[in-house]
């Protein structure tokens, strides 16, 4: 009789064992897959952060976001022509100075010594980022040293993001304040520095 039981008390625990097997697994029959640890694994948000061109724009307080003012510029991710990668609101924090150009745009490189002009004289105080319209890396370098402009540029492949940001034409120019809001947009070069500061009141310089 002792024996019986002992041997029922057996099959007891190896039901209740298999069972806690079975619910880790999923109840599918095969064995649970080993744990990872971490390596080699991109989720969906992580896929977001690595893409080029527009992204998901962090948000401000109740804002829409658009290319108009008033509303927070659509963020984006976009290559530098010698390497690395800039997230447009990354840069908050500072306002910033937003250019869409290309090589062979006349307007775009008369108001290039002018921009030139306005980011040495302000530094630090003014992030400065030339969107180039889907050219060589070569030609965008090329252009910079040509004309020895020193301020950031990245490169729009496919142009991607000049049509987030709907563009009328070139050169285009969004001034953003350091909370990522658009506060003024002209399309059209710059005249002068007078021209310059006139739009750069709108965030306060």
């Amino acid at each position: 009789m002792r024996r019986l039981l002992g041997r029922r008390a057996w099959l007891v625990g190896v039901a209740v064992t298999a069972l806690a097997v079975a619910a880790c697994g999923g109840g599918s029959g095969s064995s649970a897959p080993p744990a990872s640890d971490g390596q080699g694994e991109v989720n969906a948000a992580q896929v977001q952060d690595l893409r080029l061109g527009p992204i998901d724009t962090p948000p401000v307080r109740d804002l829409k976001v658009g290319a108009t003012v008033g509303r927070l510029a659509p963020n984006f991710r976009l290559e530098r022509p010698d390497g690395g990668t800039v997230v447009l609101s990354d840069l908050r924090g500072k306002p910033i100075f937003l250019n869409f150009w290309a090589t062979w745009c006349g307007p775009c490189r008369f108001e290039m010594p002018e921009i030139q002009a306005m980011h040495e004289r302000l530094g630090d105080e003014l992030v400065v980022l030339a969107v180039d319209q889907d050219e060589s890396s070569g030609d965008v370098v090329n252009f910079f040293e040509e004309l020895g402009l020193t301020f950031d540029a990245v490169i729009d492949d496919g142009n991607k993001v000049s049509a987030k940001y709907r563009l009328f034409g070139l050169p285009s120019t969004y001034i953003i304040d350091a909370e990522g809001v658009v506060q003024a947009v002209k399309v059209g070069p710059f005249a002068n520095q007078d021209d310059l500061n006139n739009s750069l009141k709108k965030v306060g310089l």
